[in-house]
């Protein structure tokens, strides 16, 4: 019952929808940093601006600031930079009034006013920039008041010079705004003091409140008779004459507030959303649009038409007479969580805080979104094999999607609690790479395992704290878990039982990665170091030093010569490092905040970075000498000629090339040739089809026999062609078993559901009997004709949801089940435990 309601509650707050066309505008391409090839998102918004004549609102973000069309939405400039300060300097941004200036903090003593348009310097201006937590300018621009500790600094703008120093705080500075005439500075500090300020003699003039607490945005009424702040989810409003409160009004979760220009109307925004409010009475007149969590930035136009707000739910400006969107700009996000690269198309996946993105590899443009109606907690992220679902957690629970429509599959919860909390849930999760399971990695320190179809498969218990980073070994047998308790552990998935333990960090590890054959295993810590392992061993190989701060993620190249990896904010950069001599290759810097994930595209090409800056960078693999021969057989360019690459060649045969790579002998079209060629080159490249011993998920006897078929049709006697079909016989030989049997159904025992597979050494008519132990008849499942073959993965073997003929659930106990296939039948046992 809870589990329906999970899935009912979700499905109405996840709504998939394809995105609207943006303008033409290439913004990927602006101020990328030395190796990227794109940017993708603009950066986390700290605060908007309009220009004094309205036309422009200039944004400011983790990365840099941009300047935006105000009636279209198109991007007039970008000047890259790090802002982390921004966020720090909270409201006033470091922008003029006008929009026409703003400042850089240029060293730690040493902070610039900058030309907007040409980033020319106007003055620069040594003081201490460590210790400044808060800037504004005067509403004429002539007067920057500096919150330095718990002084106020006073620097005509005009000269450049210091004309006065605000002492009074005992606290540090956290606000400070002028009035409308620049006569008066009012100044909030840690110790919960307003205090106002006489700014031509340089002294105190009252002190409004001794217990102003948690102040986010501080602002004069536009005649100045008034002032508003926001303390604990509260509006406050002080007649600056008399030092008298005006109203106290409840208005939940502020980030920022501004007036409109005659001071009639206040915005306020915040984690509740945009609100709207009466300047004079503090009433609540009204909200706008449907924020679900959190605007960290307000703008009123100079002619109060238009309101812009920015934040979590990116960047939209409103038509303040009828209250409605004028304009929606894409591309702010707060945060890039994870990606991964789908398998089977030009498509990368991202998670961010609330959304779900593809974008398309080709363009590095977003094809649609998931978008989750809430905020939510979300880490974790990988895609089946097949590509047809994505899971990730949130708030702590497993989430399966259907990709094709964007729909919540099913919720998977821990075993030990059906209380989905983000520090009681899952932290990660991975498919393996046949698809048959699914991981999850918990904070209560043990690992879990679902069959696919989500039929929980038992636990891995060893570990002391929480499970930070899993990964299937490419054998699938092997499972690797990193944890908060310093150690790396390898585990047998089939037996559920613990191999080995991996000591050598001295600090949580954050991450672990195989490399593409399994030979190797990379672990990386908040230690700052990563570590080469030995599987067949488990010894230490060597150990990767040069981040200045701990290591988020590691990633192998598909070639396995290359290992990439990525810090936090301290270092945010993403190094490659020589897997063989343990050289440092390359640095990668253009991020601004710590980097959450790496990874490669499947043809080595690339190297994806996602950071809490709000972007994705898309490196350049290939500038620093990814010197690999690229075979054109292989046609999904993952370094390696095999069956992937046949089934993607079959996938696309009858299509006109248009620079498909599955075009392998470039006749404009993809044809069974094609197929045969891939097929010919498997065995010279060491992966002859008689390594292709175990059931594979993926390919079919049935898929090897047409292609056979049609292989006839191919009239040329080219030598190729006829090793191709010799390798596809010798292919279809391993895929076709050498007897008929029923195998064992897993899970076994089970509740409520299990999979029986089996195998077939000729075509049959299928079907399976199910009985209790005193011989009656539970269940027959008639499966129909069925080709040779091995009827093992989740997807072709027979499944048994626990009903008899009746639909009603059977009780537990003993079955046995039988196999008829032609003349042939075979039977086994199962156990039902509830």
């Amino acid at each position: 019952m809870k589990m329906t309601r999970f899935i009912t509650i979700l499905f109405q707050l996840v709504a998939f929808h394809f995105l609207l066309p943006s303008f033409a505008q290439d913004y990927t391409q602006w101020g990328l940093p030395e190796g990227a090839l794109y940017r993708i998102g603009k950066g986390n918004i700290s605060g908007v601006k309009f220009t004094s004549d309205g036309n422009r609102l200039i944004v400011d973000t983790k990365i840099g600031l941009w300047d935006y069309d105000v009636h279209t939405g198109i991007e007039l400039d970008f000047i890259p930079e790090d802002r982390w300060y921004s966020i720090r300097l909270g409201s006033s941004l470091g922008i003029s009034p006008d929009g026409k200036r703003y400042i850089t903090f240029d060293s730690e003593d040493i902070f610039t006013i900058r030309n907007l348009g040409d980033r020319t310097a106007i003055y620069t201006i040594e003081e201490p920039t460590i210790e400044i937590q808060q800037v504004a300018f005067s509403q004429d621009g002539n007067i920057l008041a500096v919150g330095n500790k718990n002084v106020i600094n006073l620097w005509d703008l005009t000269t450049g010079i210091k004309i006065n120093t605000l002492i009074g705080h005992t606290g540090w500075i956290r606000e400070i705004t002028f009035n409308p005439n620049g006569s008066i500075i009012a100044s909030v500090d840690s110790e919960n003091v307003l205090q106002l300020w006489d700014v031509g003699m340089g002294i105190p003039i009252s002190v409004l409140s001794t217990y102003i607490y948690r102040v986010n945005g501080l602002s004069f009424t536009p005649d100045g008779d008034t002032l508003l702040l926001s303390s604990q989810g509260s509006l406050l409003s002080w007649d600056v004459s008399t030092g008298n409160r005006n109203f106290d009004v409840f208005a939940g979760s502020v980030n920022s507030i501004a007036f409109s220009p005659e001071g009639n109307l206040i915005s306020t925004s915040g984690q509740t959303g945009l609100k709207l409010w009466d300047g004079t009475t503090g009433n609540f007149i009204t909200e706008l649009g449907n924020y679900e969590w959190g605007n960290n930035a307000i703008s009123f136009s100079p002619d109060g038409k238009t309101i812009a707000c920015g934040g979590i739910d990116g960047l939209t400006i409103w038509d303040t007479e009828f209250w409605e969107p004028k304009l929606t700009i894409e591309g702010h996000l707060i945060s890039m969580q994870e990606i991964d690269f789908h398998p089977n198309r030009n498509l990368m996946v991202s998670i961010s805080s609330r959304r779900i993105h593809f974008w398309n590899t080709n363009t590095w443009t977003e094809n649609n979104e998931f978008h989750i109606e809430r905020y939510a907690h979300q880490f974790g992220l990988d895609i089946n094999p097949y590509g047809t679902t994505l899971v990730t957690t949130v708030h702590g629970s497993i989430v399966l999607w259907e990709i094709s429509s964007g729909t919540p599959l099913a919720i998977l919860h821990s075993l030990e609690s059906e209380n989905w909390t983000r520090f009681s849930g899952f932290s990660c999760v991975e498919f393996s790479s046949d698809g048959n399971l699914l991981a999850g990695g918990n904070y209560n320190n043990t690992i879990q395992l679902w069959y696919e179809g989500r039929t929980r498969k038992g636990i891995l218990t060893g570990h002391t704290a929480g499970i930070t980073s899993i990964t299937f070994h490419p054998n699938n047998r092997i499972l690797a878990s990193g944890s908060g308790d310093k150690t790396i552990k390898l585990w047998d998935v089939d037996a559920e039982s613990h191999l080995l333990t991996l000591n050598g960090h001295t600090e949580i590890v954050n991450c672990v990665a195989f490399n593409p054959d399994g030979t190797y295993l990379a672990s990386g810590s908040e230690d700052k170091s990563i570590i080469l392992w030995d599987i067949d061993t488990g010894n230490y190989l060597q150990t990767f030093i040069g981040h200045t701060d701990e290591v988020v993620r590691v990633a192998f190249s598909p070639d396995g010569n290359t290992l990439a990896s990525c810090s936090k904010r301290e270092d945010p950069t993403v190094r490659l490092w020589d897997v063989h001599t343990g050289e440092l290759k390359k640095t990668y810097t253009g991020h601004v905040e710590q980097i959450n994930d790496i990874g490669f595209s499947p043809d080595g090409e690339t190297l994806v970075s996602a950071s809490y800056d709000g972007t994705l960078l898309v490196w350049d693999f290939n500038e620093f000498g990814n010197s690999a021969e690229q075979l054109v057989e292989d046609v999904n360019k993952d370094g390696h000629v095999n069956i992937q690459d046949l089934i993607y060649v079959a996938s696309n045969i009858g299509q006109s090339s248009n620079n498909n790579p599955a075009d392998v002998n470039g006749d404009e079209t993809i044809t069974i040739e094609d197929l045969l060629i891939v097929a010919a080159a498997l065995q010279d490249v060491g992966d002859a089809p008689a390594k292709f011993q175990q059931p594979n998920p993926i390919l079919s006897a049935l898929d090897v026999e047409q292609w056979l078929d049609n292989s006839k049709y191919v009239t040329s006697n080219l030598p190729v062609y006829q090793k191709g079909r010799i390798i596809l016989e010798t292919l279809l030989s391993t895929l076709i078993p050498s007897k008929t049997m029923l195998l064992k159904n897993y899970p076994n025992p089970f509740n409520p559901e299990t999979w029986i597979p089996f195998q077939l050494h000729q075509p049959a008519d299928v079907s399976i009997n199910i009985y209790s132990t005193d011989g009656n008849l539970v269940r027959s499942l008639k499966l129909g004709y069925k080709s040779s073959g091995i009827y093992q993965d989740i997807r072709k073997a027979a499944y048994w949801d626990g009903m008899n003929e009746t639909g009603e659930p059977v009780a537990s106990g003993v079955y046995f089940y039988t196999m008829k296939a032609g003349t042939i039948t075979t039977t086994k046992r199962m156990v039902i435990r509830k």
